[in-house]
């Protein structure tokens, strides 16, 4: 007997073909829930397509195979920058009166594509993931307005996020929060961690949620060959981004309290940044590090791993 195949819209702002680990989660996602009998349809942002980091190669050869929706984006950082000394003023603006975030006009537009879609042939559920926060909203109107069963996904935390600067809104984005795992029917977190945080946190049934972490395809790790270096180096890798010194800051550390128990094991370490082009912070530059740092910037999936 087959199994009847069901109908998911899949929302993320960050999708192939921009490059990172914010859009490889939504490449694993594609590729791998139609195993499951889930066809997919995808909303992103027009605006992916322009950005100066890509990698067309992150969803081949799957790309065929999905119908993308790319809505445009109300917020344009480049727009907002050519502004010159009126940016910080409007960027300010735009990220106090758009709540969650400023990508609010996206999602709206969003919804109204997936409202129409769902009437020429309607979905069976609703599949977002953030960051932003707005994509979450779009999960919250379908549910609301087209009782769509929905899946939330989380990358990173939300009120609990150190990157969450604006204080003052702080219990209105903890009330969505909240709203979001009410009405979600299950909810995916990228760690067990974030997982447990969560549930400690906030109202939320432990039975509704699960964690899914990142990770390269098997196929493509099966091919990697260890590199043979002509040097006695000692080489880490980092693939992802830098959050500053108060997240890499012990790492920094640790590094400099070995140039003073072992400088000849110091001078042979050589870190390798995947993913990033500097670091953030100064604490790196005040601790004379940077001469053990190479930086790659975005490489294409492959490539990275």
């Amino acid at each position: 007997m087959d199994t009847k195949r069901i109908k998911f819209a899949y929302v993320a702002y960050h999708f192939p073909p921009i490059a990172g680990g914010l859009s490889l989660r939504s490449a694993q996602f594609c590729r791998y829930l139609p195993d499951f009998d889930v066809n997919l349809e995808v909303f992103t942002t027009a605006l992916g397509t322009k950005s100066i980091y890509l990698d067309p190669t992150s969803l081949e050869p799957y790309s065929d195979l999905l119908k993308i929706h790319r809505c445009s984006d109300f917020y344009s950082s480049k727009w907002v920058s050519a502004l010159g000394d009126y940016s910080d003023v409007l960027r300010y603006l735009v990220r106090g009166f758009s709540f969650p975030d400023i990508h609010r006009g996206w999602a709206k537009r969003v919804f109204l594509d997936i409202e129409k879609s769902h009437a020429l042939s309607p979905f069976d559920g609703i599949f977002t993931t953030s960051f932003p926060w707005s994509s979450h909203l779009v999960g919250l109107w379908a549910k609301r307005h087209l009782n769509l069963s929905w899946v939330s996904d989380f990358r990173d935390p939300w009120s609990n996020n150190y990157d969450l600067k604006a204080k003052l809104t702080l219990p209105y984005h903890r009330w969505l929060e909240q709203a979001v795992y009410t009405q979600s029917d299950h909810v995916i977190f990228n760690t067990e961690s974030h997982r447990l945080s969560t549930l400690n946190d906030f109202d939320l049934p432990p039975f509704k949620t699960s964690f899914i972490p990142n990770g390269f395809d098997p196929e493509i790790l099966n091919i990697i060959k260890p590199a043979n270096y002509p040097d006695t180096k000692l080489r880490i890798g980092y693939l992802g981004g830098l959050r500053g010194d108060p997240f890499e800051g012990p790492f920094y550390r640790a590094l400099a309290s070995l140039r003073e128990l072992n400088r000849e094991l110091f001078e042979s370490i050589e870190v390798n940044f995947i993913g990033v082009s500097e670091v953030k912070g100064s604490l790196a530059e005040k601790l004379s590090l940077k001469s053990n740092f190479v930086f790659h910037g975005f490489l294409p999936e492959l490539l990275a791993a």
